[in-house]
């Protein structure tokens, strides 16, 4: 009696998406579409998912930050009236 073998999830994402759908910020079914559309244009995912509203940008900013171990620098949190800028030289 043969088995049927089920494709694994998330089986051929790689990357941003696949960390997008384990952390459910995006359905496996978004995941490759954006995937096949963002390839298609010729623009890196993670701008396909922001400028097509798929995943807002603080989203795609701490899930790029996991999967590539890069700390986060939010240059909004940064208050630019506290900067030592006159000793800067």
């Amino acid at each position: 009696m043969a088995t049927q073998m089920n494709a694994p999830p998330l089986a051929g994402l790689t990357g941003l998406a696949r960390r997008l759908v384990a952390d459910g910020a995006l359905s496996e079914a978004d995941a490759r579409g954006a995937v096949q559309e963002a390839a298609g244009a010729r623009t890196p995912l993670a701008r396909h998912l922001v400028q097509n509203a798929l995943v807002d940008t603080q989203r795609v900013m701490h899930a790029l930050s996991a999967e590539f171990g890069v700390p986060v620098l939010d240059l909004d949190a940064i208050d630019l009236a506290q900067v030592p800028i006159k000793l800067v030289s």
